[in-house]
């Protein structure tokens, strides 16, 4: 567990939940979602849409006589891209304090500017293409480089496009960037009192593609040590939290050792399935606001 300061500026009351725009569908996903979050937690929203005039300019550099009416007319884009994000946001919830900034700069840039004093940043994701097709993209600059907690919102494949219930999942290795993944999971199951659950995909290897069954070999070593990687992880945040978390085992006493699951499957499936087993199976802790 690393030390946490009471100067946290993603904590302050002045942070506000970021989104950013592009105006995509994804982005209309990620603005419901952040203007939904801001309400709850009270906190203002701010649309930010980053046209990258810079790359615009580069493009229609050679061709002086088109070029200022092509940036107006991006300009011009991005402004009632932010102006439709607005009235978005506002249906949501029509008391909501929502800014808006459009800026001439790279998207990235400003995005990972922005997250610096930001409580959440916030960002589309469109596709079922994984990492390969976000190579180069906004979406994995972000990701890589913001501060604090960003948030990549994903179209559910259903008519409820932010899922209001359901716990908190964390992944854990006992890497440091694990901890930094713990911490940030018990802080966001606490500010929505939901349940939060761990888990440790402890085993990497693919032998069921070459053997064309599934891998169930037992392995209580490696079960062990993934469980014993768990405990230690969660440990101080489980002491941090303990006014407002109790620690409890479905259909069993909750007075009961609870062990959060290791999983033998590959890490992607494990923590895709982890979820939808939560509320009937699954080691868990409830936080309450």
């Amino acid at each position: 567990m690393t030390a946490q300061h009471n100067d946290d500026p993603h904590r302050l009351a002045p942070a506000a939940v970021v989104v950013g725009i592009d105006g995509s569908e994804a982005a209309d996903l990620a603005v419901r979602w952040a203007a939904e979050t801001a309400s709850q937690r009270h906190r203002r929203l701010r649309i930010v849409r980053a046209l990258d005039l810079t790359a615009a300019a580069a493009v229609f550099g050679a061709y002086d006589v088109i070029e200022p009416p092509v940036l107006d007319a991006i300009r011009r884009l991005g402004a009632d891209q932010v102006f439709a994000a607005r009235r978005l946001a506002l249906e949501v919830d029509p008391d909501l304090d929502v800014e808006t900034e459009v800026s001439e700069a790279n998207p990235a840039r400003l995005l990972i500017d922005r997250s610096r004093t930001a409580h959440l940043l916030v960002i589309g994701a469109a596709g079922e293409g994984g990492t390969l097709s976000h190579l180069g993209s906004t979406l994995l600059a972000v990701a890589a480089h913001g501060h604090g907690a960003v948030v990549v919102v994903r179209d559910t494949g259903t008519e409820q496009q932010t899922r209001l219930t359901g716990p908190v999942m964390v992944g854990v290795d006992g890497s440091q960037v694990s901890d930094a993944a713990a911490a940030a999971a018990f802080a966001e199951a606490s500010e929505r009192g939901t349940q939060l659950v761990a888990v440790h995909a402890w085993n990497d290897l693919y032998v069921d593609r070459i053997t064309g069954t599934h891998y169930t070999i037992p392995d209580r070593d490696a079960q062990a040590a993934g469980e014993a990687i768990i405990a230690e992880q969660l440990a101080g945040w489980q002491e941090k939290y303990l006014s407002r978390c109790v620690r409890y085992l479905p259909g069993r006493n909750s007075t009961a050792t609870s062990r959060a699951p290791t999983c033998r499957k590959r890490p992607r499936s494990c923590c895709r399935n982890a979820w939808r087993a939560a509320r009937r199976t699954t080691p868990t802790w409830r936080c309450s606001g």
